[in-house]
């Protein structure tokens, strides 16, 4: 993910798996960590919408992003099937509400 410098930086050059899991989902500071990732489309979900209530996708995005921020280290691998469920949640929210037909 193009993020060991990153990572080594913030610990040093011992890869500890359970140090990278949480890197690469939690970290808020690293470009390519989903918690960053989800603060950015959260940002712009906000953006677009400036002038209306919230949407059903910045709503279910928010929830994800917040869930990240608040995380629990043990409980990482299970999470990445709800974040996948919840990114093709807000995906397909999205596309209705600004594609649809």
């Amino acid at each position: 993910m193009s993020s060991l410098e990153n990572y080594r930086k913030l610990h040093g050059a011992h890869l500890e798996p359970s140090a990278v899991i949480e890197f690469l989902l939690f970290d808020p500071h690293a470009p390519r960590s989903i918690q960053f990732g989800a603060a950015a489309v959260k940002g712009y979900l906000e953006e677009i919408a400036a002038t209306r209530e919230v949407t059903a996708p910045a709503r279910i995005i928010g929830r994800l992003h917040a869930r990240l921020s608040y995380h629990d280290a043990l409980a990482a691998m299970p999470l990445l099937d709800e974040v996948q469920a919840e990114l093709a949640k807000t995906h397909d929210a999205i596309d209705l509400l600004y594609f649809g037909t």
